[in-house]
């Protein structure tokens, strides 16, 4: 479930029936609207609920992919900059998964499925929290704990804490759409575990496959700091430059 009921523990107790002293119980917090709830409560069909955690990783220097718990309930996705440098970010991921895209957006979590997030705000190496919105009448006032999470360095492309002429190599076949290296055959994750830490099953060749695009594009081709879902030259020129020791052109977003 999506939500999960909000109790007030032990509200009855040391109640006696038929001379049998009954252990404390939890009962369901009720309510008219989402003012009567605890902290992070919805008022939901009269009954206080909360919102159940995402999951989220980093998959790149610019883009996260974040999967809301299965449910139900049609919920929002919040991320927040953790980092003095992203601190002023605040926003929700449109069904797209661009942050601050068309607005707040609220569905069912399959209609979610995995979300690849990306914006202009995602900047290389910084911490964020992303939380599941559970209000939609109130956006932002019904969340779920947060889940922390890092983006890779800038120009990293396997998340191995550096920037190697690897990195340019892996970006130029992410460019000539050139993925699959080696060519491994494969039916599930498993099959490409040891070929390294960033090989998965792409199902679809069946074939492992050792680079995703949100692995190496690292910036937009019209817009430089949101990323655009096309590795072009633009991206092999700032994964060069990245290796040059040149950091990234998106730091700054909240004047620091």
């Amino acid at each position: 479930m999506q939500t999960r009921a909000l109790v007030a523990s032990g509200a009855v107790s040391g109640l006696e029936v038929t001379g049998e002293i009954l252990a404390p119980v939890d009962v369901a917090v009720t309510c008219v609207n989402t003012s009567d709830c605890p902290p992070g409560g919805a008022c939901i069909g009269g009954e206080c609920l909360a919102c159940a955690t995402p999951t989220a990783k980093a998959i790149g220097s610019r883009y996260l992919e974040i999967t809301p718990n299965p449910g139900p309930d049609p919920v929002g996705i919040l991320i927040t900059g953790i980092d003095p440098e992203v601190a002023c970010v605040s926003g929700h991921v449109d069904d797209n998964g661009l942050l601050g895209g068309a607005g707040t957006i609220f569905q069912p979590p399959a209609a979610w499925g995995n979300v690849t997030a990306r914006g202009e705000s995602l900047v290389a190496g910084m911490e964020y929290q992303v939380q599941t919105d559970c209000n939609p009448a109130q956006p932002g006032v019904s969340l779920s704990d947060p889940v922390s999470v890092t983006l890779w360095m800038h120009g990293d492309t396997n998340n191995d804490l550096g920037v190697t002429i690897l990195d340019i190599m892996r970006g130029i076949d992410g460019f000539r759409s050139v993925l699959h290296l080696p060519v491994v055959p494969c039916t599930t994750d498993a099959d490409c575990a040891t070929q390294g830490p960033n090989f998965r099953c792409d199902t679809a060749f069946s074939l492992c496959l050792q680079v995703r695009l949100e692995n190496v594009e690292i910036r937009g081709a019209s817009t430089a700091c949101e990323p655009d879902t096309v590795v072009s030259i633009l991206d092999i020129v700032a994964l060069v430059d990245a290796f040059r020791g040149v950091p990234s052109e998106c730091l700054g977003q909240c004047g620091l």
